[in-house]
C-alpha cells in the first residue's frame, strides 16, 4: 500500500515539475494509502518480533550441530556414468 501510495504521490509531482497538468487527486489518494499503511506496518513489526522470540525459544532446546557438519565430496566415474558422492 505504501509503495502504491508513493507512486500516486510522485506522479503528479513529476508532472508538475515538467510543466504538465498535474492530477492532485491522485496525490491525495496516494497520501491516504501511505497513511493507511503505517498502522499495518507497525502491527506487522510487532507480530514479527514476537514470532522471532518464539522461534528462538523453540530452537534453544536443540543442540547446535551445524558446526560439526563437514561433508566430503568424491567424484565417481564408471565406463557409462559420472557422479559426485557426498559423505557426511
Amino acid at each position: 500500500m505504501g509503495g502504491a501510495g508513493g507512486v500516486l504521490v510522485g506522479l503528479p509531482i513529476g508532472t508538475a515539475i515538467v510543466g504538465g497538468d498535474a492530477k492532485w487527486e491522485l496525490a491525495g489518494v496516494g497520501a491516504v494509502l501511505i497513511l493507511g499503511s503505517i498502522p499495518i506496518l507497525n502491527s506487522y513489526n510487532k507480530k514479527s518480533k514476537k514470532s522471532k522470540k518464539s522461534i528462538e525459544l523453540y530452537n534453544s532446546d536443540f543442540p547446535n550441530v551445524s558446526s560439526n557438519f563437514q561433508p566430503e565430496f568424491n567424484i565417481s566415474y564408471k565406463v557409462t556414468s559420472l557422479g559426485i558422492i557426498m559423505n557426511f
